[in-house]
């Protein structure tokens, strides 16, 4: 099977438009400033990065700009709407752990989805019984009720 079949079938089970042959045929022939394709059916996880600018924008011409302003698949990632969530997250997080205010505290155990980070407390003990804690990883929001 064809990459361009490939794409084009995960577009549609996503319930997202088809590419046309011509979409398809400038898509495949993208390269990075260092002659890297783009996406390359030997890359898999090229596949899925280009999978995922598709459907994060609202047409293929946004997604065409996007992918020919990329300077490297990292900085492509990065750069990624799919990852404007996470980024934001991880920029929340800097920001409490680098306070030195008592709306920062650690020691509630570990996060229940990832299991590698401490979670860390949002709001100060005496709102109510309900602790607004955070994971500093995954950027989890849990409430308890400690």
């Amino acid at each position: 099977m064809s990459l361009g079949k490939v794409l084009n079938g995960i577009l549609k089970d996503q319930s997202f438009s088809p590419l046309s042959k011509k979409e398809l045929k400038e898509l495949l022939s993208l390269r990075y400033p260092s002659g890297q394709k783009v996406i390359s059916e030997t890359n898999p996880s090229s596949i899925v990065e280009v999978l995922g600018v598709l459907m994060a924008f609202n047409t293929y011409g946004e997604a065409l700009n996007y992918f020919s302003e990329a300077e490297t698949s990292t900085s492509m990632i990065l750069r990624s709407p799919a990852n404007r969530d996470a980024i934001q997250s991880v920029k929340l997080k800097r920001e409490i752990l680098s306070r030195d205010a008592p709306t920062a505290k650690t020691g509630y155990g570990k996060c229940p989805k990832c299991k590698n980070a401490d979670l860390i407390q949002l709001r100060s003990g005496d709102e109510g019984m309900n602790l607004l804690l955070s994971c500093p990883v995954q950027g989890c929001n849990y409430r308890s009720t400690r």
